[in-house]
């Protein structure tokens, strides 16, 4: 796939890589995706999964966060000239105690902040009218709100990309798709927060001995080894959470809560289909292992 005209191509939005994204998320899963398309009438898209189960209708499970945010009443802004990002970073913040304001680009970013009290600002980088520099440099010159810590939300993830926004003076970065998880951990570096204490009879550790140790520590360089190998290698999204949810069960039958962290964050990945994330998250189960190893040799 590949766009028609870079000239025609300036007057519309975006990068072009959908088409790509699309295309390699369709392959990964097993199907195909072919384009007809003709010039002035429009374009149209198939896309064929073969040997499909139907099952009936599973239950939604919900991934939790690592630890339970628990933010105190303020007002934030998001900076997006598409709406559906703007309703998505919002929908995140809906069962908490933050007040978020919408714009549509930096301009009306900065006017909204000069008329409220906006204690945190995220914004995106490419907008019409005015961008996410532009509307940086104008907040810093304002003495009433250069004090506001702005976190960019890019489409970008390159490096070198990140470095020229945090350069110039950006507080924070996330990429796009960004998760929830994502996004708490890093609106908590600049809010004022307490995390919910467990009550005394939420356990969430307990005490091995070395044999209980050695029997998961087996069951994670047999089976569980054998499992995430497989799925690091066809990187098949439904076998990846079936993974994450056996590490889950495994966690949550011995109260590992670095487990379940493990397995959430999986899901998480999985459902906004993360692909750079859920192979860094991969990466990590070694970790685990050696984590589990650390403990039965202290044992």
């Amino acid at each position: 796939f590949k766009q028609q005209d870079s000239k025609n191509a300036r007057q519309y939005e975006g990068t072009g890589l959908g088409l790509t994204i699309t295309r390699r998320l369709v392959e990964m899963m097993g199907g195909s995706i072919t384009l007809y398309s003709e010039a002035g009438k429009g374009s149209s898209f198939t896309i064929r999964f073969s040997k499909v189960l139907i099952t009936e209708k599973a239950p939604i499970i919900m991934p939790s966060l690592p630890d339970k945010f628990n933010f105190q009443p303020a007002k934030i802004m998001i900076a997006d000239d598409h709406k559906d990002n703007r309703d998505l970073v919002k929908a995140f913040f809906e069962d908490t105690a933050l007040d978020c304001l919408e714009a549509e680009d930096g301009s009306q970013a900065l006017a909204l902040a000069r008329q409220q009290s906006i204690t945190l600002i995220v914004s995106d980088i490419r907008m019409p009218v005015m961008d996410g520099y532009q509307m940086l440099v104008c907040l810093r010159k304002d003495q009433k709100l250069n004090k506001i810590p702005v976190i960019a939300l890019s489409a970008v993830s390159s490096k070198s990309s990140r470095e020229k926004i945090m350069a110039c003076g950006f507080n924070g970065y996330l990429t796009k798709p960004v998760t929830r998880t994502e996004l708490f951990r890093e609106v908590a570096r600049f809010l004022p927060m307490a995390i919910k204490r467990s009550r005394p009879d939420e356990q969430t550790s307990m005490e091995l001995s070395a044999e209980v140790l050695s029997a998961i520590n087996k069951r994670l360089e047999n089976e569980f080894q054998t499992q995430w190998e497989d799925v690091c290698k066809t990187g098949f999204f439904a076998d990846i959470e079936k993974f994450a949810h056996k590490i889950i069960s495994l966690g949550e039958e011995y109260s590992l809560t670095f487990m379940i962290r493990f397995g959430h964050d999986l899901i998480e990945n999985v459902k906004m289909f993360d692909i750079e994330n859920i192979k860094k998250i991969l990466d990590t189960y070694p970790e685990i292992v050696q984590k589990l190893t650390n403990q039965e040799l202290r044992s």
